[in-house]
C-alpha cells in the first residue's frame, strides 16, 4: 500500500504542488490528516480529507491528480 508520504513525493517528482507546505496550509490540512484508499483500478488510488470527506482520485505512477471526487 502506497503513503501519503510517498505519494507527495511523486507528486513533488512530476512538477505538482498539490501536497506543497503552503497548499496544505491553506487548507489548514497536515499531511496526516489525509488517508489513502486503493481505488478498483490499480493505477489509481484516492486520497480523502479526514475532516470533511472531500477526495480526490491521484495516478499512482506519476503522483498527479486526476479529479476531485466529492466536495
Amino acid at each position: 500500500m502506497i503513503t501519503i508520504y510517498e505519494l507527495k513525493r511523486r507528486n513533488v517528482a512530476s512538477g505538482g504542488h498539490f501536497f506543497s507546505r503552503a497548499t496544505l496550509k491553506h487548507w489548514g490540512d497536515t499531511l496526516k490528516g489525509l488517508k489513502v484508499k486503493r481505488d478498483v483500478d490499480p493505477t489509481q488510488v484516492v486520497v480523502i480529507r479526514g475532516r470533511t470527506g472531500t477526495a480526490w482520485r491521484f495516478n499512482l505512477t506519476s503522483g498527479r491528480m486526476i479529479a476531485p471526487l466529492r466536495a
